[in-house]
């Protein structure tokens, strides 16, 4: 599945330091992401779709076998 998804991402650190980021889906579906900086806050939110994409895939092709 391809294509462009309209998010609200918001990034946040703490007074530590550490991160928070998050995006919330012009459909209402939200992710979140957190991590010892705001950067690895936002990979670890990025990372979450590609693990999410490979389980379907990966569900799919078991499905299909």
């Amino acid at each position: 599945m391809t294509g462009h998804r309209d998010a609200a991402l918001s990034v946040t650190t703490d007074e530590d330091g550490a991160g928070c980021a998050s995006a919330e889906a012009a459909d209402g579906g939200v992710a979140y992401g957190e991590g010892d900086t705001a950067v690895e806050a936002l990979t670890d939110l990025r990372s979450g779709p590609v693990a999410l994409s490979e389980s379907i895939g990966a569900l799919e092709a078991a499905n299909t076998a």
